[in-house]
C-alpha cells in the first residue's frame, strides 16, 4: 500500500475522532507539520509510530491496510492537498514578485 493511501486515512480516522493535527501530533511527540507531511504521503511512517496513531484514533492497525475503492470524500481530500501546495506555491511566487511603482511613465523597483 502506497504511503498516500496510507495518510489519507490517518487523516480520516483523525477527523472521525475530532482531533485537530496538532492534537494528534502532541499524542505522537511529532509537530503538526510532521503530521502533515506523513497524512500527504510525502514522508514515510514506520510501524512503530502507526501502531502509535491507530491507538490514538481508536482504529485496529489493519484499518490502514485495508484496500478499498476510495469514495467521493478521499478525492476531496487530495484535492484539498493539491489546493494547498498551489497556495503556497503562488504565495511564494508572490513574495519574490518585486515591487514596483511609476513615477513621471518610469517604472521604479523598491
Amino acid at each position: 500500500m502506497k504511503q498516500k493511501e496510507i495518510g489519507r486515512k490517518i487523516k480520516k480516522a483523525r477527523i472521525e475522532i475530532g482531533f485537530s493535527q496538532n492534537e494528534l501530533a502532541k499524542h505522537l511527540g511529532k509537530t503538526g507539520s510532521a503530521l502533515g507531511y506523513i497524512e500527504s504521503g510525502q514522508r514515510r511512517i514506520n510501524l512503530l509510530t502507526l501502531e502509535k496513531i491507530a491507538r490514538a484514533v481508536r482504529k485496529p492497525l489493519d484499518y490502514f491496510f485495508e484496500q478499498k475503492n476510495y469514495s467521493i470524500e478521499s478525492k476531496l481530500l487530495d484535492l484539498e492537498g493539491e489546493i494547498r501546495k498551489l497556495s503556497r506555491l503562488i504565495v511564494s511566487k508572490q513574495k519574490k514578485k518585486p515591487c514596483t511603482t511609476r513615477v513621471h511613465g518610469e517604472e521604479k523597483k523598491k
